[in-house]
């Protein structure tokens, strides 16, 4: 009983790690149904899609998107764009440009909720 038990308990664990979590993927565009297309974490500099993937419907009219980069080891805000959302979707997507090298973070909230993150580095184009 004891084995069936800690079995059990293993497997409701690992079904929990492996939900997809709240994410904002960056894709050098979006498909007719709004998913990404060439998708990644590394890009060269230039223009890129954002397509944030929430775990409930916006139940709004705008999300807040806030982009880091980081300086000296440190996310420092770099600049905040407002998107318009549908409402009753738990997709959106928004044009993103990263025209210095580095690293960055990607946030979306809904008011003071964060409901979406991602991070990713940008290189020079030669």
């Amino acid at each position: 009983m004891k084995i069936t038990m800690a079995l059990i308990i293993a497997l409701a664990l690992t079904a929990g790690g492996c939900s997809k979590s709240k994410s904002v993927d960056f894709c050098e565009g979006v498909d007719t149904e709004g998913r990404g297309v060439s998708c990644g974490k590394e890009f060269t500099t230039g223009d890129l899609t954002g397509v944030l993937t929430a775990d409930q419907p916006f139940e709004t009219e705008n999300i807040i998107v806030k982009i880091m980069r980081e300086e000296n080891g440190k996310m420092k805000p770099e600049k905040n764009i407002t998107v318009a959302v549908d409402r009753e979707k738990k997709m959106a997507s928004f044009d993103l440009s990263f025209y210095n090298p580095g690293k960055y973070s990607v946030e979306a909230y809904k008011e003071s909720e964060k409901i979406g993150e991602g991070e990713l580095t940008v290189t020079d184009t030669y």
